[in-house]
């Protein structure tokens, strides 16, 4: 642990639900964006997530881990900087808003601004996956029930909680309002 290390910045951004979204039976394509290789993903609905958010995809044989949404994103589409490898996505396969750096990290907490305060009932929470193969081992890090919130700041950069490399922390909301958000998580390698 090096408490002089910065803290890096994970963004996720749109205006619906947090909660997994999951891809369409469909091949992936080849792209290319502003000069960077990329592949286009086909979501099983629209997804309402923004340009420069990250996401992790879970599930694929070859595009598995945290991307960042590129230009060209939006409705059902997802575009992400990847080098194209033949494969069809499978209905099975994820598309969450996770924390899943691949090495041992620590977690300092999160900021959250909404367009306007909640009116709907629902919880915002975080989850942990450990990477162990027991699901014994997962557990509810934080939960925040939301209604009339508009500003969120939780900051346990002083105390951070550890994790290791296979850990990851999924954010999930209902967001039934439809609210802009922007959310910054930040962590930093252990």
């Amino acid at each position: 642990m090096n408490k002089n290390q910065p803290w890096d910045i994970l963004r996720f951004t749109g205006s619906q639900t947090w909660n997994d979204k999951t891809l369409s039976a469909t091949a992936v394509t080849a792209s290319w964006i502003k000069g960077v290789p990329a592949v286009k993903l086909t979501a099983a609905a629209d997804h309402y997530l923004s340009v420069g958010s990250m996401i992790t995809i879970d599930g694929t044989v070859n595009y598995d881990g945290t991307h960042q949404l590129l230009a060209g994103t939006a409705d059902a589409l997802l575009y992400i900087p990847h080098k194209h490898v033949a494969e069809t996505t499978a209905t099975a396969d994820t598309v969450k808003l996770t924390l899943a750096p691949g090495h041992a990290f620590e977690f300092g907490g999160f900021k959250l601004k909404l367009n306007t305060a909640v009116s709907t009932a629902g919880d915002l929470t975080i989850t942990v996956a450990a990477g162990h193969a027991a699901t014994v081992y997962d557990y509810q890090l934080y939960k925040q029930a939301m209604d009339t919130i508009q500003f969120l700041n939780w900051n346990i950069q002083d105390e951070p909680e550890p994790f290791e490399k296979d850990d990851e922390l999924t954010f999930a909301w209902p967001n039934a309002d439809n609210l802009t958000y922007g959310l910054e998580a930040y962590w930093r390698r252990r």
